[in-house]
């Protein structure tokens, strides 16, 4: 299987990037593009596994730390939702084809692909506990900000339409 690293520039910075597949069974011409979550620990690493085992089968992926996570350059409280999806466009852009396959997003990064893909327009969507926030804080910066701004929407209309409209507190 072959496995490489390589750097996407981004605003200034790097964002660091692997792609993976079996020379003899997939082309990396049709890839699937993996997105992590938000959490200050999280990078590309965490779906590694499931990015060999599709390798092994014939899909081809690749993968990328959001700024601020991994090995990727920047701060993660200088971060928004629209950067993320600024950065999801820059690294598409840098593989060819600059269309995937398949976007696969975990957490925060399930509301970011969902946004980006009307851009990148991937045959397939695979969400994993996706996260989805309202316009307003797509540019909260990470940190205060943006948790003051997901923590507001827990209105009394905002608990209804979440539980179904039923009524629940």
């Amino acid at each position: 299987m072959g496995e490489f690293t390589f750097g996407v520039a981004f605003r200034g910075g790097m964002l660091h990037a692997t792609a993976s597949w079996d020379a003899a069974r997939c082309s990396p011409q049709d890839y699937a593009l993996f997105l992590h979550g938000g959490g200050a620990a999280t990078s590309a690493d965490g779906t590694r596994y499931l990015r060999e085992a599709l390798a092994r089968e014939g899909v081809a992926c690749a993968a990328f730390d959001f700024s601020g996570h991994g090995r990727s350059g920047g701060r993660l409280a200088d971060a928004t939702l629209r950067q993320r999806q600024e950065e999801v466009a820059c690294v598409v852009e840098a593989l060819r084809p600059s269309r995937a396959r398949a976007l696969i997003a975990t957490s925060m990064a399930g509301h970011t692909a969902c946004r980006v893909l009307d851009a990148v327009r991937p045959k397939a969507l695979v969400l994993f506990c996706p996260a989805a926030y309202e316009a307003r804080a797509e540019d909260a910066r990470f940190g205060t900000a943006f948790r003051e701004v997901i923590r507001a929407t827990r209105t009394a209309r905002a608990r209804r339409l979440w539980h179904g409209g039923r009524g629940h507190p």
